[in-house]
């Protein structure tokens, strides 16, 4: 079977991208909904990086959402503030 991977990357400033309709289209892959960012089942992860605070966003689906540190303090007030919504088993 044929693969075809592509990276792209934009060094950009938050307010320089619809971010918004980024994560819209990540959440609605699944679903019958627009935006979205393709056709089938096939569709591309979207990684925002604040190379400011070291941090990585990534939203699997609809279901939820990776936020990876380098230091454990810069995302601790999001574990704080949205404790409810994570998931802690391993």
């Amino acid at each position: 079977e044929d693969v075809y991977i592509s990276r792209f990357s934009l060094k950009c400033r938050k307010q320089d991208i619809h971010y918004v309709l980024l994560i819209k289209a990540a959440c609605n892959e699944d679903f019958r909904l627009k935006p979205k960012f393709g056709t089938g089942y096939s569709y591309p992860d979207v990684f925002f990086i604040n190379l400011t605070k070291n941090v990585i966003f990534f939203i699997y689906d609809d279901r939820g959402c990776e936020v990876i540190a380098t230091n454990k303090e810069t995302i601790k007030p999001l574990g704080l503030k949205f404790r409810n919504w994570i998931d802690n088993r391993k």
